[in-house]
């Protein structure tokens, strides 16, 4: 023991198998330290010199890599500020540091400025992916996010470049990340639904993860393209989504229902659906999808689903009962069938999800003309309560007898997504008017307001130029004559108004959905952006196969009425008569009204190729702005068998042109050109949304498309191009509307239709 401690006080060790061992062997570990540490060369002011030049070198090329994020917003800056690159409003020196071309880079040098803005955030290098959209730069994004998922998982920026189709084609492993990436957009998460990206779970649970966690009202925006990824919906995941958000809002289960009883059984039963259950086809998904929904309901959420479809089916179906009648009998049948029908419960119009409806004025119901088929028109007395209300508390009972009540039960509503300014007085059709038109919103008054289309009552201004406009029979406070009430004590209670829809039956509308869906999307992202554009899309329910229920547009008639009741005078001497002389306040701000919606309006007949833009097709409100009708001709069809007789890339008649300032290079039409590059360039910011909701749609049976519409679609936007290049672009287009051929071409379709029609131009 003593002998121990005295080694232990020597400086010994004992190990484990009680063998003493001296320090002379740490101080040969410690030697041998002391030798390595000689060998290192000391650091010599050449080697300071060598790493400072490294970092001065890292420091150069971040410089490189400011100036050219910097030179880019400067172009982009300088691209709004002044889109027709005019020499008055040019910035000094505004090209200094312009990426020019950055477009004609080689992927080696792009790899570089990725890899630089890499070492600083990977945020930052899928910034140059939105700012340089090149392939070169995608494929270069693309092998960053898959060698370094981890780091970019919470980044839904980097998520495109994750699912590249060539990654989701081999499989990667890297796709499992998704299970706990952060939420992307809806229109990502929509994309992520198509059959492309479909073949891989991860994808396809990632997509369901993201919309669950969007409200309703989201959903129901979407909900056409929803339907149609059911048909790539393998594992059933999507189907099993809709059914249970559909318990969460009975707006979203009637919107369910509704669009997929269009899908009709001679279209989508015939063919197969690749990797589904033998002979299952897309018409059978849609099936069980609505008897799924339906049988989710329990509670008053079926008394109220009940009222509603029958209620307008049973209006829906007078169009076709009217169809053997002779023109001049329609009228009072149209009457007589509508007061069979009862209004109970709790009913809201389709294309107002956010009403209640509370009465129908019979002697305003007026049919209309069509060619081969009976549209009709009909006045509803509404109120801005949600009929739906009172079913909250039922919705999302099951078969155990629990009531579960989400806080977003009732939150859905399309409401939101309809457009358009409310005030003036609402004129429309008396009984010896032309019906051949859409018939305008019938005017009520309320203590002493004007009832706007969309609720409440909205008090007129008067003002120098401002006229009241009503050419129709307006019912006073008193006459309540042909209305039928549902239990009304009052006929007109507060924050009541009379809305009017047009119902028809033999015409698929579907594609008038998509149509107004793009532009209700446009509308947004120019109000995002804070551009005076004035757009109008109202609402289209779709209800079965060849039916459905447009939204009348309030205040407005269409351009060829407006001819025949100014006994053929121009746009310009109308707006004079209307509004004031055109030194007034009245006719500057109808004016500016005018062109604001006539910039819109044109940048969405390009990008959608909209045509058959006749002036039965144009509507001007009474605030003088422009409104479009009827797209059953857009994208890649045009009347008379696709002879694309209208040349020009959007409507800018020579009368257009007057009102603007009577010449392109006047300050007037500038401003309009102006804005319409503007709301061009705000677009392209938002392609892959645009893009998104028709690629979704391709598979139907729309007459509209072929197999070049997404790639035409994709080079009208101008996706591969800069923010200069894409407003030179525009501006062309624009330039090339005013030519003589295509303004010729335009004005002798607007002849052919009033040689064929009668539609005044």
């Amino acid at each position: 023991m003593s002998g121990s401690m005295s080694a232990r006080r020597r400086g010994s060790t004992v190990t484990d198998g009680g063998v003493e061992e001296t320090r002379s062997r740490g101080w040969s570990l410690r030697g041998r330290k002391e030798t390595q540490m000689e060998q290192i060369k000391p650091i010599t002011e050449k080697d300071t010199s060598s790493r400072l030049s490294e970092r001065r070198m890292y420091l150069l090329q971040l410089v490189k890599l400011l100036q050219l994020l910097l030179g880019h917003e400067i172009d982009r800056i300088v691209t709004w500020h002044n889109p027709q690159s005019t020499i008055k409003l040019a910035v000094p020196e505004q090209d200094l540091y312009s990426p020019a071309g950055a477009f004609e880079w080689n992927t080696q040098k792009w790899r570089r400025f990725i890899s630089l803005a890499w070492s600083v955030s990977p945020r930052l290098a899928f910034q140059l992916g939105v700012r340089f959209p090149y392939r070169k730069v995608r494929s270069t994004l693309e092998l960053f996010a898959k060698d370094h998922v981890e780091l970019v998982a919470d980044d839904p920026a980097a998520l495109p470049y994750l699912v590249a189709r060539q990654n989701v084609k081999d499989n990667i492993p890297e796709l499992k990340h998704l299970l706990h990436w952060a939420p992307c957009e809806p229109p990502l998460a929509l994309a992520l639904l198509h059959s492309t990206y479909s073949v891989n779970p991860y994808i396809t649970q990632y997509a369901v993860r993201v919309l669950n966690s969007f409200s309703a009202d989201t959903i129901i925006f979407y909900l056409p393209q929803l339907v149609q990824t059911v048909r790539y919906d393998v594992s059933g995941v999507v189907q099993e989504y809709l059914i249970k958000a559909s318990q969460r809002s009975p707006l979203l289960a009637h919107q369910i229902i509704w669009n997929t009883t269009t899908i009709e059984e001679s279209v989508e039963g015939k063919v197969p659906l690749a990797g589904h259950a033998s002979g299952e086809t897309f018409y059978h998904k849609s099936v069980a999808l609505r008897e799924g929904v339906r049988a989710s309901m329990s509670g008053k959420a079926i008394t109220l689903y009940a009222d509603e479809f029958d209620f307008f089916n049973a209006i829906t179906t007078i169009s076709e009962l009217l169809l053997p009648f002779a023109p001049n009998e329609r009228r009072a049948r149209l009457k007589e069938e509508l007061r069979k029908i009862p209004i109970k419960g709790c009913l809201y119009l389709p294309t107002s999800p956010k009403t209640t409806v509370l009465a129908i004025n019979y002697e305003r119901a007026s049919p209309m003309q069509s060619a081969a088929k009976v549209p009709i028109m009909v006045s509803f007395l509404v109120t801005d309560e949600a009929a739906i209300q009172d079913v909250a508390e039922d919705v999302g009972e099951r078969e155990k007898g629990e009531k579960k009540t989400p806080a977003n039960a009732i939150e859905a509503s399309a409401d939101d997504s309809v457009g358009g300014e409310d005030g003036g007085d609402h004129t429309e059709l008396s009984e010896d008017e032309d019906e051949s038109d859409w018939p305008l919103q019938s005017s009520a008054r309320v203590g002493g307001g004007t009832l706007s289309p969309r609720g409440g009552t909205k008090k007129r201004e008067g003002g120098e130029g401002d006229q009241d406009g009503n050419d129709g029979g307006n019912e006073s406070e008193e006459d309540d004559g042909g209305v039928g009430k549902a239990g009304l004590k009052d006929p007109h209670p507060a924050n009541t108004h009379w809305q009017s829809c047009i119902f028809k039956a033999g015409d698929d509308i579907r594609q008038d959905v998509l149509a107004l869906q793009v532009i209700e999307l446009c509308k947004r992202i120019f109000q995002s952006v804070g551009l005076d554009l004035y757009l109008f899309p109202y609402r289209v329910i779709a209800t079965a196969p060849g039916s459905g229920i447009i939204e009348v547009v309030p205040n407005a008639e269409s351009r060829d009425r407006l001819g025949k009741k100014v006994e053929g005078k121009s746009l310009f001497e109308y707006f004079v008569q209307k509004h004031g002389p055109p030194d007034s306040v009245g006719f500057q701000r109808a004016r500016r009204n005018f062109m604001s919606s006539m910039a819109a309006y044109s940048v969405i007949s390009f990008v959608l190729q909209v045509k058959d833009r006749h002036n039965g097709n144009l509507l001007v409100d009474d605030e003088g702005h422009i409104v479009h009708i009827d797209f059953g001709f857009l994208f890649d069809i045009s009347p008379g068998g696709n002879l694309r007789f209208e040349r020009s890339h959007f409507k800018l008649s020579t009368e257009m042109i007057e009102l603007m300032g009577g010449r392109p290079d006047s300050t007037q039409f500038k401003w309009f050109m102006s804005q319409t590059v503007r709301g061009f360039l705000a677009l392209r910011e938002h392609s892959e949304a645009i893009i998104t909701l028709v690629t979704l749609m391709m598979d139907t049976d729309f007459p509209c498309f072929t197999e070049q519409t997404i790639a035409n679609l994709r080079e009208r936007l101008c996706c591969d191009k800069s923010e200069k290049d894409a407003a030179t672009f525009m501006t062309y287009k624009v330039i090339d509307s005013c030519q003589a051929v295509a303004k010729f071409t335009t004005f002798l379709y607007d002849v052919f239709q009033n040689f064929s029609n009668g539609i005044d131009y």
